[in-house]
């Protein structure tokens, strides 16, 4: 069973497994809290509609605030859940609000709040409760509260967990993009399929973005780039070689965020402790270390009601409050006239006709309606109006000033007292320090020699080419099936090379005959002819599978040369340094070897633009490198270009040496591993941006030598040869073996 998932922030279907897990949040299924309304008794929704309407004050004056999206999310309020019937309710947030009076301090109504909390977290939901006098002397604060841990819910990574994609659904939500930001899902689609998915699993931890390493399809890149911004390992696979070119270029030139480092703590290592913890490559911080984090503090209600550092704040400010009261009051009974109570009114009922009862706040009420004697402590208004006399804006504003004087005291002793959380996903940054890719390699992957046995693929890697060509007896006399199984390969063979315009050296389209499968179990599995007449020349053909080793060059070699064929052609999908090497060389006089490397893009059908450049079949080139003796008796090589061979015009195409993505040096070729000696990359264009990034702090001198065309001088080594592998314009790998022997002065 495969799992098409889609939203917004991706155009493209991702398919999974069903056991793929994905890094998500769940969201409660319905409104009720379950997955339908069936838990909800029957006369709640009536209770519901009541309590609305016997809202307490500091309830509207909640309500007021989170209202019309006051928070960012949206809310409900008296919403049934279960058995039991929230103050507020976000769905979005998964987020309980209750405001709680005086009559819920007795140890009943403790033990019955307990309960009514464990039953929401169970269903996913988080519960924050706040007292009638927090909200109403403190709204502010609670709304900021309420703010944090809704940012925290729908936009930060925590509380994550690593789900199934069997088991997601529409609404659940998924971490996308560079930022790892969270989506919504907006469709699933299951579908059953016959064929054979492969899931790679690193450590224990599947593909995608994991806590150890991301695995994933190459695409253009962004789970290794993501992977690397946040220091994991990473490991990308495709067959195309524009993928990897994409993800390369992406990779070298991308520049990430320096993050600060801090020793890891005992807690660290209690709550994660196999976990893959970082070392400072600056040598500053001893043993393991991690990312350091931004911290906040984590208030509690036990944290504020067990907290005896607020009573002498309180008793320190309510005398001055008290008196801050009675000057305001003084005000308002000796500066408001009947006429100015009616004039704010009248600007109270404006509001109201023009843009509707709900637009009405608790700050417009306090402001405009002036009681007729005195305000309560509760009642006092946030902000002053424009027609109020100077002396009552002059008592409220000195009135407000104390007030916010000491919720800041309180504020500040509730976050000195409460445990500070780290918020895991805002590391801090160093300004004025760039980091770039780390190491990293690319390999191609050659199948073990071993793997080709009795049990054949299934079905070919060109489109279109026979299932298996049935090897022949000794005799020439063809087996029907056999002979139509080698007829329909090199049909298929001969239209591609005719779209691709390919021509051989005599000018002519090669022209099969003769069509018969090998029998001695050797790569070369076809034979035919080009040519006409006396200039006829017989060929054969190989492999018919995978890329090219040097075993099995050799093994080609042998087998065409014992068998009198003129000319020995390998096509194939890669061909290793060795088989290059060893196909370079010819030993056999009478035979002519030519090398064609077939695209991995043809297995893409018509995934790419139909250009020059993108030809199935690549009639591979040689590097243009000469060797000279120095002094010393030391050697150096030069790399003047690679030549390539056009099969539309049939003509040889030289490319100069400032055009090579980038050239190798084995000074001691063994002839079967090439090993990297000395490495130079000569096109400068292509590091140009990541000179731009790093802001000029490339050493022009050290750059200089890695993009040079003339090797460092080597002595001689024990197998007196030595190999240059050049990466040719089209991104192939083409290898020249060169004898010191032969060198000059």
């Amino acid at each position: 069973m495969m799992v098409g998932i889609w939203h917004a922030d991706n155009p493209a279907t991702l398919w999974l497994t069903a056991d793929h897990l994905v890094l998500a949040r769940s969201r409660p299924r319905s409104l009720g809290g379950n997955r339908d309304w069936s838990s909800v008794p029957s006369h709640h929704f009536e209770r519901s509609r009541e309590l609305r309407k016997e809202s307490s004050p500091a309830e509207r004056t909640l309500w007021s605030a989170l209202r019309m999206n006051g928070v960012g999310v949206k809310f409900r309020r008296q919403h049934p859940i279960g058995p039991y019937i929230a103050d507020f309710y976000s769905r979005e947030a998964h987020l309980v609000v209750e405001v709680d009076g005086s009559s819920h301090f007795s140890p009943e109504a403790f033990e019955y709040d307990g309960e009514r909390d464990a039953y929401m977290r169970a269903l996913g939901l988080d519960v924050m409760r706040f007292t009638t006098l927090e909200v109403e002397q403190n709204l502010h604060g609670v709304c900021l509260a309420i703010q944090n841990h809704c940012r925290i819910r729908t936009e930060s990574m925590e509380d994550a967990q690593w789900i199934q994609a069997g088991a997601l659904q529409p609404g659940d939500l998924i971490f996308s993009g560079p930022e790892c930001r969270p989506v919504p899902i907006e469709t699933i689609e299951t579908v059953y399929t016959d064929e054979t998915v492969y899931d790679l699993e690193i450590e224990g931890a599947h593909s995608f973005i994991t806590e150890v390493c991301a695995v994933h399809n190459c695409g253009s890149g962004t789970t290794a780039y993501v992977a690397e911004q946040w220091g994991r390992r990473w490991i990308t696979v495709d067959v195309s070689r524009v993928a990897l070119a994409i993800a390369r270029q992406r990779l070298l030139t991308a520049r990430f965020d320096y993050y600060r480092l801090r020793p890891t703590s005992a807690e660290d290592v209690e709550r994660n402790p196999d976990g893959p913890w970082l070392t400072d490559p600056a040598g500053q911080i001893q043993g393991s270390c991690t990312l350091d984090c931004k911290t906040v503090p984590h208030i509690t209600l036990r944290s504020i009601a067990q907290n005896p550092a607020l009573d002498p704040i309180f008793e320190k400010w309510e005398p001055v409050l008290a008196e801050k009261l009675t000057a305001l009051n003084r005000a308002l009974a000796g500066t408001v006239t009947n006429g100015l109570r009616r004039k704010l009114t009248l600007k109270l009922t404006e509001k109201t006709r023009r843009e509707g009862r709900r637009s009405i706040t608790e700050a417009d009420r306090r402001r405009w309606q002036l009681p007729e004697k005195k305000w309560e402590e509760w009642e006092v208004p946030f902000d002053v109006d424009p027609d109020w006399p100077e002396a009552l804006q002059g008592a409220l504003t000195e009135y407000r000033r104390a007030w916010r004087r000491k919720m800041d005291e309180v504020n500040a002793c509730i976050a000195a007292r409460a445990d500070q959380e780290e918020m895991v996903d805002q590391p801090f940054v160093e300004k004025g320090r760039v980091r770039v890719s780390g190491p990293f390699t690319m390999e191609g992957i050659i199948p073990a020699e071993e793997s080709i046995d009795e049990e054949e693929p299934e079905e070919s890697p060109i489109v279109g080419a026979p299932e298996r060509l049935e090897t022949f007896g000794e005799e020439e006399g063809p087996i029907e099936t056999e002979a139509q199984n080698a007829e329909a390969y090199l049909d298929r063979m001969t239209r591609l090379l005719r779209e691709d315009g390919v021509r051989f050296p005599d000018n002519k389209v090669m022209r099969f005959k003769a069509l018969a499968a090998l029998s001695d179990g050797s790569i070369l599995h076809a034979k035919g002819a080009w040519g006409e007449g006396q200039d006829e020349r017989q060929v054969a053909f190989g492999p018919q599978y995978g890329p090219m080793t040097a075993i099995m060059v050799e093994d080609g070699i042998r087998v065409a040369a014992r068998r009198g064929f003129d000319d020995l052609a390998f096509a194939a999908f890669g061909f290793d340094g060795a088989a290059q090497a060893a196909i370079q060389e010819d030993p056999d006089p009478k035979l002519r070897i030519h090398m064609a490397q077939i695209r991995p893009d043809v297995t893409m059908g018509d995934l790419l633009k139909t250009t020059v450049s993108s030809q199935l079949f690549t009639v591979s080139g040689s590097p243009r490198t000469r060797v000279e003796l120095v002094e010393d008796g030391q050697y150096v090589v030069r790399m003047e270009g690679v030549d390539i061979y056009d099969p539309v015009s049939n003509a040889v195409r030289s490319t100069g040496a400032e055009k090579v993505a980038a050239w190798f040096l084995d000074s001691d070729y063994d002839g079967r591993c090439f090993c990297v000696c000395q490495a130079f990359f000569p096109d400068r264009s292509a590091w140009d941006r990541l000179g731009r990034a790093l802001g000029g702090a490339l050493d022009e001198d050290a750059f200089a030598k890695l993009s040079g065309t003339v090797s460092l001088p080597f002595p001689s080594g024990e197998h007196k040869r030595i190999a240059v592998k050049v990466i040719d314009p089209r991104g192939n790998e083409v290898l020249r073996v060169h004898r010191l022997g032969k060198a000059r002065e």
